[in-house]
């Protein structure tokens, strides 16, 4: 199988590094049959060619209705290879 294969997670985090949305995220994750029942994230997976040369995936979401600081949190698993790569920025609610 000559295929790009990799699962994307992603998470949102309070500034004291509680996940926030847990509720909605899980009942999102079970309605569509994504991530896992104890988990506050969601997770796909993306599969593709290997001859593409850019996989663009994206998630649209309603911010916190809260004002502050939070950290969101994305990670990329090669499920062929098994490496993985997360990331995470701060963004500010004002």
């Amino acid at each position: 199988d000559n295929s790009v294969h990799l699962r994307v997670g992603f998470s949102m985090l309070d500034a004291g590094g509680r996940p926030i949305g847990t509720k909605i995220t899980r009942g999102i994750g079970r309605l569509f049959g994504l991530g896992k029942k104890t988990e506050p994230r969601l997770e796909w997976e993306v599969k593709r060619p290997a001859g593409d040369a850019y996989i663009a995936e994206f998630l649209m979401m309603d911010l916190p209705d809260d004002y502050g600081n939070f950290r969101i949190v994305i990670q990329v698993t090669d499920l062929v290879s098994g490496q993985s790569v997360a990331t995470s920025r701060m963004v500010t609610v004002i």
